[in-house]
């Protein structure tokens, strides 16, 4: 299968702005940088369910938790134009050493123009009603069990997704083939009362609140 064309920083700048804009309406602000990219990457996994594309097809898998690199670049730039406020900055120790770690707020007043605009885009509205939806349910998991939440998803603990390599469910392959979430989020239908049939919204919310309960049962061990 050929590749799609990665997102340009442009795009990736206006997706961040989306996001931060939708975290911070949902209360996660200011939002740790690791669990930033825990919500890009629910973002990109999930997305099919609400009929669009996810901006990035494949996540650097880590202990620490996925990270996109050219997104955290257009963070960084984002932070150079005075679009995002860095609220803290400190250390982490990993396993490794230690980590820059990082909390974040988006300058709404900054970006206000550019919300303006993007709300005459139909592709970014959509974007935009589908990460307030994400966002909401998000902010039901507590900053230190975001990791964990990623770690129970259907697609980032998939059998064939090493520790330290690039899992792939939408670049090369088909994410009808790979992207385990969705299928996993549509199943939820046969848990639903006879006659029921469960919107995206709700195949949403469900399958983020079991990630919630997996993620929990994950930290108690």
């Amino acid at each position: 299968m050929k590749s799609k064309s990665p997102p340009s920083t442009l795009e990736l700048k206006l997706r961040l702005i989306l996001m931060l804009a939708a975290l911070e309406r949902a209360g996660v602000s200011p939002v740790e940088i690791n669990q930033l990219h825990a919500f890009a990457f629910f973002a990109n996994v999930l997305s099919p369910l609400w009929n669009l594309d996810p901006l990035q097809g494949s996540v650097l898998k880590r202990k620490e938790g996925p990270y996109y690199r050219e997104l955290q670049d257009a963070l960084d730039e984002l932070i150079g134009m005075g679009a995002v406020d860095v609220i803290t900055l400190d250390y982490r120790v990993v396993e490794d050493g230690a980590r820059l770690a990082a909390t974040v707020r988006i300058a709404l007043r900054r970006v206000a123009s550019v919300l303006s605009a993007l709300k005459s885009m139909p592709d970014e509205i959509a974007a935009a009603n589908f990460l307030g939806e994400l966002a909401f349910i998000f902010a039901e998991i507590e900053p230190a069990r975001a990791e964990e939440a990623v770690g129970a998803d259907a697609t980032y603990n998939a059998p064939t997704a090493a520790m330290d390599r690039v899992v792939d469910f939408a670049d090369y392959r088909r994410s009808s083939e790979a992207d385990y979430s969705v299928r996993a989020a549509q199943r939820l239908q046969a848990y639903a009362p006879e006659g029921v049939t469960l919107s995206q919204a709700e195949e949403l919310v469900l399958y983020m609140r079991l990630m919630k309960r997996k993620a929990y049962a994950i930290g108690a061990r």
